[in-house]
Order: C-alpha cells, then structure tokens, then sequence
C-alpha cells in the first residue's frame, strides 16, 4: 500500500465551510459560511447570527486551471528531470521550520552526475 504524501500549501488557496448545527432553527443568518485558515486562527468558530456556534463541514482547495501550463525543471545536456539546486535557508523561530532564504545559480543533474545549466519548459 502507498504512504500517503502530505503537501503543504498556501492559506490563500484553502477556505473552510461552516454550517449551522442540526438542531439550529434561529432563522437568522446564513446557512453556510466560508472562512480562510487566516480568519479562523484569529476569531475561532464563526457563530450564527443567533449566537450558537457553527459546525465545521469541509475544507475544498483551489486547484490550478486546468489549461494553466506545468513549469518542468530539466537539465539542458541530457533532458533528465532529475536536477538539483543549492538553496540557503534560515530558521524561522516564529512558524518553527526552515524557510527558504534563497536559491544558488549552480545546478547539477543527477542523472549526467555533473554541473549543468537547468531549462524551464511548459509541459
């Protein structure tokens, strides 16, 4: 069976729905709402108009446009997408991870095993 591949992404991309509970008959306010993981972590549960709590429903992403074009990273010599690149990144002790500082201008393809210059073609 696969492991599952987790994939952090930006909160600009993400909105979480809320409903009213079951058992909420007010009247008042919407049915759903939509939220960002921004408003959520600075105001918590949104509340219906009524003042009893919404319940989360789901989470969606947006997802790229399907004619959107696919940028692929390849080695100029020998086509392979298997290449690499030198980064410095710092630590970020406000979100606890490293986060990238920036990218060095040297590559190397693994699959030629030396230096090489790197093509961006639109799959």
């Amino acid at each position: 069976m696969k492991k599952p591949v987790w994939k952090k992404i930006a909160d600009n991309v993400v909105q979480h729905i809320w409903k009213k509970a079951d058992d909420d008959d007010c009247g008042e306010g919407p049915e759903t709402v939509v939220v960002s993981p921004d408003w959520y972590e600075e105001n918590g549960t949104p509340i219906c108009f009524c003042g009893q709590d919404m319940v989360y429903s789901h989470t969606e992403i947006l997802l790229p446009d399907a004619e959107e074009k696919i940028i692929v990273m390849r080695c100029a010599k020998c086509k392979s997408t298997d290449v690499r690149r030198d980064a410095d990144v710092i630590w970020d002790k406000q979100r606890q991870e490293w986060v990238l500082n920036g990218i060095f201008d040297s590559a190397v393809c693994e699959t030629c095993g030396t230096s090489t210059r790197i093509e961006e073609i639109e799959e």
